[in-house]
């Protein structure tokens, strides 16, 4: 995993990166996002995704080990307020990359890296697959904050 700025700033990485992101936003693999993540139209449509995302968000490239093939990102949105430290989590991955439990290991890495933290998840209705992922990974449905389409998720840590 890397920070996906360091991409950013180099003109063949980025290059690349862009390239591995027009393959990977498919309409399938966006099917249960928000909206906003959805891949737009016209030439500039990679470049305004990044600038859209590209503050909003710690955001990494999840890539194989050998390969550094590009199999999706890790995003970590700061949702703390003064009184709780806590972190919104989302992921998305190539089609090609799904049901292999890449999701479940890189939130399981992630619960191993943090310490005295909420860490949340939402989920769309109907997106079975990462609701088992937050599931086996400890978290629980948090009613207070999900919604008639979103089942928002939490694990204290």
């Amino acid at each position: 995993m890397q920070n996906w700025r360091v991409a950013l700033e180099d003109a063949q990485e980025r290059t690349a990166l862009e390239r591995d992101l027009v393959n990977m936003l498919t309409p399938r693999v966006v099917e249960f996002l928000p909206p906003q993540l959805a891949l737009g139209d016209g030439k500039s449509a990679i470049s305004d995704w990044i600038k859209e995302r590209k503050d909003a968000a710690l955001i990494y490239t999840v890539r194989m080990y050998h390969s550094k093939e590009l199999q999706g990102l890790l995003f970590l949105m700061d949702q703390s307020d003064g009184k709780t430290n806590a972190f919104s989590i989302g992921y998305m991955f190539k089609e090609a990359a799904w049901g292999h439990g890449y999701a479940s290991e890189l939130v399981a890495g992630v619960i191993a890296q943090s310490q005295h933290v909420i860490l949340r998840g939402g989920v769309a209705k109907g997106n079975d697959a990462s609701v088992r992922v937050l599931i086996k990974n400890g978290f629980q449905v948090c009613e207070d904050l999900s919604t008639a389409d979103v089942a928002m998720f939490e694990r204290h840590l």
